[in-house]
């Protein structure tokens, strides 16, 4: 720039005219650009270096929430039963009650029926009519007892007057009375009877029937409970119930 500056001036003061003349149209301008060049590289120069944007992060797009198979809720486990389990019976309550206890451990077959009873106590048993069953029951003191049909009807004779008891000892009649003539085997185990029949309402019951036959619960005329154990068609064994 100040070679240039020299040449220029000593062109211009230079004699020759036409020298003077080139130097101003082609060292002139010259100048001149070398100037603008100059001053523009200074302003770049002393500008403050513009600060580099940070790039802004494109956001990705945002895609949609998938749809998840939400599992139904978990059904309880099945308790598969077991053979065991299979095998025991539950127990099952009795359908109907005992009229008396401490009951049997079998359930009674049927619910208690309640019947107009009689009952006459003798010198070595006792005999208990049912009118549930139209029957009479005879009980020996050995544990035995014997069952006939009541067949006495009204109109027929209720005694025999020819037979004559002892002093405190009673002939029985009616129904009681004809078994105790016809057989003369329950006449004589018997004996006389000891006071006339008293009547009473009584209960029966059957237990569900097991290996020792059937059985039929009644109850006396002092509220006692007998069971009747059949052995036989028409007999068997009997006692008290609290024993069976």
């Amino acid at each position: 720039m100040v070679m240039i500056s020299r040449l220029l001036s000593t062109g211009l003061a230079s004699p020759n005219r036409r020298f003077r003349l080139l130097l101003r149209r082609t060292l002139l301008p010259l100048l001149l650009y070398t100037l603008m060049v100059l001053s523009g590289c200074g302003d770049e120069a002393g500008r403050p270096a513009t600060q580099q944007r940070s790039a802004t992060p494109v956001p990705s797009p945002t895609l949609p929430a998938l749809a998840t198979n939400t599992p139904a809720s978990t059904p309880p486990p099945v308790v598969q039963a077991t053979d065991a389990a299979l095998s025991t019976p539950a127990t099952t309550p009795c359908a109907h009650d005992y009229f008396f206890t401490p009951a049997p451990s079998s359930c009674p077959r049927e619910a208690p029926v309640q019947t107009a009873a009689a009952e006459q106590p003798f010198e070595r048993g006792v005999m208990i009519w049912l009118e549930a069953t139209n029957a009479i029951y005879v009980f020996y003191p050995d544990g035995r007892w014997q069952q006939f049909a009541d067949t006495w009807r009204e109109g027929e004779p209720e005694g025999d007057p020819a037979r004559t008891p002892p002093p405190d000892r009673y002939q029985p009649i009616r129904g009681f009375g004809k078994v105790w003539r016809d057989h003369p085997a329950v006449q004589e185990q018997l004996g006389w009877a000891t006071s006339p029949e008293l009547g009473y309402s009584a209960q029966i019951q059957r237990p569900v029937a097991g290996e020792g036959g059937d059985v039929l619960f009644v109850r006396t005329f002092n509220g006692q409970v007998y069971y009747l154990s059949e052995r036989e068609p028409g007999g068997g064994e009997w006692g008290i119930a609290a024993s069976w």
